[in-house]
């Protein structure tokens, strides 16, 4: 785990969005899309829905 993951993942869920998250970091959609999947998998849980409304915290994923 990584700290630029984790600020990927807060970011995204302040905003609800990949797509604003990414604007407001600066980095591509692709980025930080990539890095929650890492996340992720590295953590072995599904922390995000993503929908086309947004992106929201699964149970699994509200405590972090």
């Amino acid at each position: 785990m990584r700290l630029e993951q984790l600020s990927y993942f807060v970011e995204t869920v302040e905003k609800s969005s990949i797509t604003a998250a990414s604007e407001a970091l600066h980095v591509t959609h692709q980025n930080i899309s990539k890095s929650i999947k890492q996340l992720e998998d590295e953590l072995q849980l599904h922390l995000l829905k993503r929908t086309r409304e947004g992106v929201y915290l699964t149970p699994v994923g509200k405590p972090i």
